[in-house]
């Protein structure tokens, strides 16, 4: 097992502890901070290299909000826009 084989497991086997520690939701770059914590320097694209090739993926927890009611009573408002910025 040569040394670069040997930080793989062990960069590995810290994203595995701190993504089930964080109940699912640690994507790439707050694993990255935990990494840099446990005095692991490894870069952004071989940690999201490493997760997704080991099925990591993180749950996305907030939801679409909507923000229009495009069934109100009230009609289509006028474009004052082309009379404002018109040409003279």
């Amino acid at each position: 097992m040569c040394l670069c084989q040997f930080i793989d497991l062990k960069a590995l086997a810290h994203i595995r502890e701190h993504f089930v520690l964080s109940n699912s939701i640690y994507g790439r770059p707050r694993m990255i901070m935990e990494l840099k914590e446990a005095e692991l320097n490894v870069g952004e694209r071989y940690v999201g290299r490493l997760m997704k090739l080991n099925g990591i993926r993180p749950v996305r927890t907030r939801r679409h909000k909507v923000t229009t009611d495009s069934r109100h009573s009230l009609g289509v408002a006028a474009n004052i826009a082309h009379t404002i910025f018109r040409k003279s």
